[in-house]
């Protein structure tokens, strides 16, 4: 459509189709539009942090992982982007290896709550 033509080349047009997608639980056009907005602006956090989340929502820490790197390298003295790098090291890493090593009985553990007796 006219419309869409329009759009298409902002940045922020494609992070607002990837939010829609997100609530329409579609997140392999929201993964899409988030990496198209990034590719049009490599300069607004947001759109790095909003991937990251969406990947890490469906456990695709090690892709996330390389966005948050990327928005390291990009963003190097940015609180949000460092407090998300340091939470997806937390859970990528902290319940999963004391799952297996055994030490995890589950959500409550992991959000540090007491467990149930």
């Amino acid at each position: 459509s006219p419309m869409t033509s329009t759009y298409e080349h902002k940045a922020s047009f494609h992070y607002l189709l990837a939010q829609c997608y997100e609530r329409e639980l579609n997140p392999a056009k929201a993964y899409v539009a988030y990496e198209r907005a990034i590719e049009i602006d490599p300069n607004q956090e947001l759109y790095y942090l909003s991937l990251a989340s969406l990947l890490l929502s469906y456990r695709a820490t090690s892709e996330a992982e390389k966005v948050l790197t990327e928005a390291l390298d990009r963003f190097p003295k940015s609180v949000q982007v460092r407090v998300a790098a340091g939470t997806r090291d937390r859970e990528s890493r902290s319940c999963y290896e004391r799952l297996s090593a055994g030490h995890c009985a589950g959500p409550r553990v992991a959000l540090g709550l007491p467990t149930a007796r």
